[in-house]
């Protein structure tokens, strides 16, 4: 045998005849991290009374309709929504403070020179006896689930009785979300 397989032969030996010392370890921990952004998203749907008719003018008859806000928070997230006065609201620029009253909203003529002018009213609960405003007094609280959209009803009316020219009407809300 040559001297070089010898010594391989006796190495390989000796390694499997000693004794098998212990394995060390080395531990070190991984931090891991994530950050959910507190963020909401909102979605609406408009809010459309249709047609007023003399019922409603003469006949003492409400218009009653619906919109919706639907808004997703992460698990947890408190949040508010507010409704201001619209663009045509006759005290738009107290209506966001707070303790303000709910504002008086109006709707204007959609034709040139837009003189006329109807009235409405929005409310968060369908008895329609609680105004929705802007101001903490009338703002409609939530807690987000974190997994789909909650739905909030906005309850609209316009009062019987109303007088003005005949035309299409319209008005603008803001919607605000806060958390």
């Amino acid at each position: 045998m040559k001297p070089v397989l010898l010594m391989a032969a006796f190495a390989s030996f000796a390694f499997a005849a000693s004794p098998t010392a212990d394995a060390a370890t080395v531990t070190k921990q991984l931090q891991v991290t994530a950050e959910i952004e507190p963020f909401c998203a909102i979605n609406v749907f408009d809010l459309e009374f249709g047609l007023y008719t003399t019922a409603n003018i003469n006949g003492g008859v409400d218009l009653d309709s619906i919109g919706s806000i639907y808004v997703i928070c992460p698990d947890a997230v408190a949040f508010t929504i507010a409704l201001d006065g619209g663009l045509n609201s006759q005290m738009n620029e107290f209506a966001c403070d707070p303790g303000a009253p709910v504002p008086p909203r109006g709707m204007v003529s959609t034709t040139p020179p837009n003189s006329g002018n109807l009235g409405y009213e929005l409310y968060s609960d369908e008895a329609r006896t609680i105004g929705w405003g802007c101001s903490p007094e009338t703002d409609v609280a939530g807690i987000g689930n974190g997994v789909s959209f909650d739905l909030f009803p906005v309850y609209g009316r316009i009062p019987a009785g109303a007088v003005t020219l005949a035309d299409t009407y319209s008005d603008t809300v803001t919607v605000t979300v806060t958390f």
